[in-house]
């Protein structure tokens, strides 16, 4: 009996559950479009302007820029950092919040050694 009534309540709740996915409100569709647009509108952005974008709004959020890009992943302003394109690397500047992309090559032309981590350039 108490299976039985377990069984019909989670029917019930499935039902529902489908109601709301089937929205026929027409505001309802339209934020879906707008939410995509704007998923497509961030997914194309390049590279850079995502960390960018992630980087202030973490200090809107906290008041202070990320001490480094990593802490964008760690607190789920991003999923990952972005790959930078061939032959580049980040260059974080967290007194500025600024990022920038800089070329391996300017770096081997001006380091001696070898910069174990790219996204902790020296500033």
């Amino acid at each position: 009996m108490v299976w039985a009534l377990l069984l019909m309540l989670a029917g019930c709740y499935a039902e529902r559950a489908v109601v709301v996915h089937e929205s026929s409100d027409p505001a309802d569709a339209d934020y879906r479009e707008v939410l995509d647009r704007a998923r497509a509108r961030r997914d194309a952005a390049p590279p850079i302007e995502r960390l960018r974008d992630a980087i202030e709004r973490y200090r809107e959020d906290r008041g202070v820029y990320p001490s480094d890009l990593m802490d964008l992943v760690e607190q789920d302003y991003l999923v990952r950092i972005p790959q930078p394109p061939q032959d580049m690397v980040y260059r974080y500047r967290p007194s500025l919040g600024v990022v920038e992309m800089v070329s391996t090559r300017t770096i081997a032309d001006h380091d001696t050694e070898l910069t174990p981590d790219p996204l902790s350039l020296p500033e």
